[in-house]
Formats: structure tokens, C-alpha cells, sequence
């Protein structure tokens, strides 16, 4: 990776952003709740890619860690939350910003090895849909 290329993607901020801000601290994982977050912050659906990319990133640096369905928010990633959460703009600014802070020289996050990252196998095409048709369901309802 050469000094102009960035480690995270808009995508994969999308992703951690949407997992950021649907998680307080620790929960069962509900990708109808994530997806939620991120159709809210950018008017779109996650692709069954986009999630497990932005899942491992969030793992490999140490923002997350997700184990036997479960995800956890660490201290970085509450903190780089609470940044985030404290920036100038709006609600469509939210994940410009969260991309900015993560590829921040100033941001340091650790790098997690392989073998402590979880493949997030629940995440499939099947799982994306009916997350998709539980937060359609939900948002409906609401209406």
C-alpha cells in the first residue's frame, strides 16, 4: 500500500459506522438493526461484501471483536465513536468523517492477528436478505 492509498474504504467506514452506531456496548449481533443504521446514514443496503469486509476490517483493527454471535465495542471504538459523534456536520457527514478519523495518521488502532478474527460466517446472502425484510417489516410498521 503506497502513502496515498487508505486501509479503509468508504464502504467500510459505512459498515463500521453503521455497526458503531447501532451497538452501544455489547450485543447479539442483528444485521437487521445494522443495516438499518446504514440505509439511515446513506439511503442504501449493505451487500452481503460490504459487510464482511467491513466486519474484518473493524476486527483487524481492533475496533470490535465478535464472538459466538455476539459483538463487542472496544475502548477504541467507543472512543473513535464518541470523535466522530463530537465532529462538525450533519447526519450524511457522519460516515466522510468516520472514514477521515480511521485513516487518520493521528488515529492509532491496533492490528489484530488473523487468527484472533472471527470470519463472521453469519454473514451471507440469506442472513443480508432477511436482515433487509426484518428492518422493511419493522420500518413499516413505524409508518
Amino acid at each position: 500500500m503506497n502513502a496515498d492509498e487508505q486501509y479503509f474504504t468508504w464502504a467500510d467506514s459505512w459498515v463500521i459506522t453503521g455497526i458503531l452506531w447501532s451497538i452501544p456496548a455489547e450485543a447479539e449481533i442483528d444485521l437487521s438493526t445494522i443495516i438499518g443504521t446504514g440505509d439511515m446514514l446513506n439511503h442504501a443496503i449493505y451487500t452481503e461484501d460490504e459487510l464482511k469486509k467491513g466486519f474484518f476490517k473493524a476486527q483487524k483493527r481492533g475496533l470490535i471483536s465478535v464472538k459466538e454471535n455476539r459483538v463487542s465495542i472496544s475502548d477504541s471504538g467507543k472512543d473513535l465513536r464518541a470523535k466522530v459523534q463530537n465532529m462538525r456536520g450533519g447526519l450524511f457527514s457522519i460516515v466522510n468523517n468516520m472514514q477521515k478519523k480511521l485513516n487518520s495518521k493521528r488515529t492509532k488502532l491496533s492490528v489484530v492477528s488473523d487468527n484472533e478474527i472471527d470470519p463472521c460466517d453469519f454473514i451471507n446472502e440469506k442472513a443480508v436478505q432477511e436482515g433487509h425484510q426484518r428492518y422493511s417489516a419493522n420500518f413499516n410498521k413505524k409508518r
